[in-house]
């Protein structure tokens, strides 16, 4: 297992739904990728392969520092990816960069974030920026993220910056 961080290797097998003494011609790793994402939803994307006669390597990525939004008296935190990994009580909201000027529908972990039709401009604005600043390595010095502007996300950066993104 190579990747894990969060998650113990222990963790990752059992998710994977694969047994030691599974055959491994037979295996569906497709299959045991998309359980180990849908179990972990800290896990973001999984590779599987088979090094024959015997080994299987599985790699899995997870998200980078997630971004908060606070909701119906919890904080839900966002990947870059845009799959909500976690369900934390308000007081964790401090700790992360917080979205607002948004509303989530129906949110559950491991899913994918949802905001209203009327939104889908601006959902896919941020999620298009959150893969950015985790790609570029900037998710931590992200302050918060306002999209309560209809023409507009501002973007808190680094305890100094304000910038302004048109959609």
């Amino acid at each position: 297992m190579t990747g894990q961080q969060r998650y113990t290797t222990e963790q990752v097998q059992e998710a994977s739904e694969i047994q030691i003494g599974d055959n491994l011609i037979l295996l569906n790793k497709y299959d045991a990728a998309g359980s180990i994402v849908e179990t972990l939803p800290y896990v973001e994307d999984t590779r599987i392969n088979r090094k024959l006669p015997s080994t299987l390597v599985i790699e899995v990525t997870e998200c980078g520092t997630p971004v908060a939004v606070v909701q119906d008296g919890y904080t839900w935190l966002i990947s870059s990816g845009g799959k909500i990994v976690d369900q934390l009580d308000l007081s964790a909201a401090a700790e992360y960069a917080a979205i607002s000027g948004c509303q989530l529908l129906a949110p559950s972990i491991g899913t994918k974030v949802a905001l209203a039709t009327d939104f889908s401009t601006q959902q896919s604005s941020l999620l298009s920026l959150l893969a950015v600043l985790e790609e570029k390595g900037m998710m931590e010095k992200v302050d918060g993220i306002r999209m309560d502007d209809l023409s507009a996300l501002y973007m808190d950066y680094a305890g100094r910056f304000m910038c302004l993104m048109p959609y």
